[in-house]
């Protein structure tokens, strides 16, 4: 895998992880300020919604090539206000008792109210009761509290190392253009544009409209018309002020309204 590849797809992590962090933030918001007075089944839906989109990144995922990723919790145990104990308890919640109903977490249990027949004692069930217990939401506002802080930080530093990730990925594209060409099939680059020496005014068209932006959905006509998606863009632009030194020799400055090589 080349260096831009290995990038790119650290910036593929990094924008999934963006956008389900966020969307769990806001979940636990949500959760914090309906606590009060919420609907029970309300309550127990934001806060499973909040686990799962906190658990997604940190699950092992197939990309595109057939392997298997995850985002890397390294960076983020030196962030401030993440805390790992937290992490590792939204994530075993998640996997144990949300997603997943676990056994050997909540044993569902069964009582039978028995008719004893003499002169045997035998036994002869006349009702069977079983009960099981589903996870619902946290106890105390404190609680929800302190799971939406670990959150908040956990969603500034993935935020944080994804433009740290873009930075890089341009500079990858810079020092090795052939890489760049390479990943083509796996990228849409706008046009192109020449610069004069004289510079050139920076004038960057509106491309969040892009229509190969919009990643064909799964099909499900078979069952039904399908689901609604929420769509992430994650913009990052340098306009400068900077100085690029390219592979062959040349230097380009940027400034914030020009380009002059």
């Amino acid at each position: 895998m080349s260096r831009l590849s290995r990038c790119r797809s650290d910036c593929q992590l990094g924008a999934k992880a963006v956008q389900n962090i966020r969307a769990s933030l806001q979940a636990f918001e949500m959760l914090y300020g309906d606590f009060a007075g919420g609907n029970h089944l309300a309550l127990t839906a934001t806060f499973c919604f909040a686990s799962v989109c906190y658990a997604k990144p940190f699950v092992n995922a197939k990309n595109d090539n057939g392997g298997v990723v995850r985002y890397p919790t390294a960076p983020l145990k030196r962030a401030e206000g993440f805390l790992s104990e937290i992490h590792t308890h939204l994530l075993k919640i998640r996997n144990t008792l949300v997603a997943h109903d676990g056994f050997a977490y909540i044993e569902p249990r069964i009582i039978m109210y028995n008719l004893n027949v003499p002169p045997s004692g035998t036994k002869i069930p006349i009702s069977i009761t079983p009960t099981n217990k589903c996870i619902s939401y946290p106890s105390e506002l404190s609680d929800v509290e302190k799971l939406k802080g670990h959150v908040a930080a956990t969603s500034t530093a993935i935020e944080k190392k994804l433009e740290e990730d873009l930075g890089r990925l341009r500079k990858i594209a810079i020092a090795y253009p052939d890489e760049a060409e390479e990943a083509r099939k796996f990228e849409r680059k706008l046009d192109r544009f020449g610069v004069p020496v004289e510079g050139y005014r920076l004038n960057v068209p509106e491309y969040s409209g892009e229509p190969w932006l919009n990643v064909p959905e799964p099909d499900f006509s078979s069952v039904h018309n399908g689901f609604r998606y929420q769509r992430m863009d994650v913009r990052r632009d340098f306009f400068g002020p900077e100085t690029i030194d390219l592979p062959n020799g040349e230097q380009v400055v940027i400034t914030p309204n020009a380009v002059r090589g």
